[in-house]
């Protein structure tokens, strides 16, 4: 597995964010030598990258679906607060993925 491609400037921000980022580079991928629990074999370059941001859509729009199940299961206030927060990432990573590639809109508008 190759590593992520680390900027100084995104290793200076993570350093300066996390108390420990080790845990922020674990969970990037960066600094990975080999594969590890978290690994997932990447997408074929080959594939269309339509089709390739479409699967990783459908990934990010499972992982919030995931977390909204985990927010009824707890019940918790402070693990709801927790769950919204990163939910709000993955919402932002959505909505760049979506700017980046409208041909995605169209793709799931023509599915409803």
């Amino acid at each position: 597995m190759r590593p992520y491609p680390l900027s100084q400037e995104l290793r200076q921000a993570i350093e300066r964010l996390f108390a420990e980022p080790a845990m922020a580079y674990e969970t990037l991928g960066a600094d990975r030598a080999a594969s590890d629990g978290w690994y997932e074999p990447g997408c074929d370059a080959t594939t269309l990258p339509a089709r390739r941001a479409s699967l990783l859509r459908a990934k990010l729009e499972k992982y919030i679906q995931q977390m909204a199940q985990e927010h009824e299961e707890m019940g918790s206030p402070e693990a709801s607060d927790t769950l919204r927060m990163q939910a709000i990432g993955l919402l932002i990573a959505l909505r760049e993925l979506s700017l980046h590639f409208p041909e995605l809109q169209e793709a799931v508008s023509g599915k409803r």
